[in-house]
């Protein structure tokens, strides 16, 4: 069997190094039923399925996929191609497959749910490799951690190991920039292993004007967090310190200066709320 190192073949059908030979022949069925339900036809169409019949042939062989592995080991540090990824029909495509297993699981695990919402919030692609592995495992009650080792492993292999460039990749994939997405992963296949991520982080960002605004998902939830104290600062003064009918001094002062803080972090909550869906 002759391998191409120049191809991805876990981007040809959108799996990823980690992922199981049963989860390898459900993306490619699920790859292939997708094609071929296009109802396309000639040269392109010939090629694509050609493609992905290549990579299945390698990564469900077991010789030939550890052979292409460890050839390709430490030539690339993300050597992902995000523009190769497969767009899935998610439910259409897994539910013809697996519609009873999952039904079944959620039957019994209905928080798995939320888990794969979250997922699929970011890309399809590790959405079904979750549900997928999940089946394959039986491990529900560690469903988060599998999660989380799925999403992490999606990121690292199309982004790269940095923590800065992954969090900034799940800002363009949550905010569905997948252009810019494909843009990052580009960057990176063409400065390979030897990037110095800090820097290439900070020079992407200012070159599409957004490095002063670029606001992550952290951010938001710290910001959260303290919006909450104070309203609940609120309530208790209202509900818990109960004033006299007159109400003193000191008490009008505590009420305007709760009044102003939570004001002020809705206002700016909603301010960071419209820079990051507009990207900046």
């Amino acid at each position: 069997m002759t391998l191409n190192l120049s191809v991805d073949y876990y981007s040809q059908i959108s799996a990823l190094p980690s992922s199981d030979i049963e989860v390898i022949r459900a993306l490619y069925q699920a790859c292939e039923a997708k094609l071929r339900n296009s109802n396309g036809s000639g040269p392109a169409f010939d090629s694509r399925l050609r493609q992905m019949t290549e990579a299945f042939e390698v990564l469900s062989n077991s010789k030939a996929r550890q052979e292409y592995d460890s050839m390709r080991t430490g030539t690339n540090a993300n050597r992902g191609h995000f523009e190769e990824l497969e767009t899935l029909n998610y439910d259409d495509v897994f539910n013809a497959q697996v519609d009873s297993s999952w039904d079944a699981i959620l039957r019994y695990y209905p928080e798995v749910s939320r888990i794969v919402e979250r997922l699929r919030w970011y890309s399809d692609i590790p959405a079904m490799i979750f549900r997928l592995t999940l089946i394959n495992t039986k491990q529900y009650t560690d469903a988060k951690p599998i999660a989380d080792t799925i999403l992490d492993e999606f990121l690292s292999y199309y982004f790269g190991p940095s923590p800065d460039v992954k969090t900034f990749a799940l800002w363009c994939l949550g905010t569905k920039r997948l252009g810019l997405a494909r843009e990052l992963n580009h960057s990176l296949l063409t400065l390979d292993s030897g990037v110095e991520y800090t820097r290439f982080l900070a020079r992407f960002k200012s070159e599409r004007n957004l490095d002063r605004t670029y606001w992550n998902s952290s951010t938001g939830f710290d910001l959260l967090k303290i919006l909450a104290a104070f309203l609940g600062l609120k309530i208790w003064l209202r509900l818990v310190w109960r004033p006299n009918p007159t109400v003193s001094e000191i008490d009008a002062i505590l009420y305007t200066a709760a009044d102003i803080v939570s004001v002020t972090l809705i206002l700016l909550f909603l301010y960071k709320l419209v820079l990051f869906f507009l990207g900046k």
